[in-house]
């Protein structure tokens, strides 16, 4: 087993025959895409490796991704501190048509040669384990900015677009 800072490239099928766990951190400025949706460009991701035979002898990286990021909070816009934690499979393939060939359960990710470039693999990894919409557990929004009931339901007569074809229908069906 390997640890200390992860390399940004590796020889994905000689770590599969070495059976090679990998454990160590990458940079966040190694990153950009995904320090790209944070506050605070500072700090690292805790990475957990291992590779292996998967289906039709591909490389499978099973993997698990820990990081504290700091993003913005939906909902009252202040910061905050988000704990990431993402556990992934992924099958290194050579081709798009092989990409486009896996089945729906499976993910993969294409290099076309032996050096796997393990920060764009770990970036798409914690991308699709951000969040969709990040927010506080317990956020309070200041009571001054929340609209009033009144102004939420809105004053006055209510649009009903469909009102004339139910007077339509009640003709019809008076006649």
């Amino acid at each position: 087993m390997f640890k200390g800072p992860l390399p940004l490239l590796v020889n994905h099928r000689k770590l599969v025959s070495d059976k090679a766990r990998l454990e160590g951190t990458i940079p966040f400025d190694s990153l950009g895409r995904f320090t790209d949706l944070l506050l605070d460009k500072d700090g690292d991701v805790q990475a957990r490796l291992e590779f292996r035979k998967g289906k039709r002898q591909k490389t499978l990286v099973v993997g698990n991704l820990q990081a504290a990021v700091s993003v913005t909070c939906q909902k009252c816009l202040e910061p905050m501190t988000l704990a990431l934690e993402t556990n992934f499979r992924t099958l290194i393939l050579k081709t798009d048509e092989e990409l486009d060939a896996l089945e729906q359960e499976d993910d993969g990710f294409v290099c076309p040669d032996e050096m796997l470039p393990l920060t764009d693999l770990i970036e798409d990894e914690l991308i699709v384990g951000m969040p969709m919409v990040t927010r506080h557990e317990a956020c309070e929004i200041d009571a001054a900015l929340a609209p009033e009931p009144e102004e939420i339901r809105g004053k006055g007569d209510t649009y009903k677009p469909f009102a004339a074809l139910a007077d339509m229908k009640d003709k019809l069906t008076r006649s």
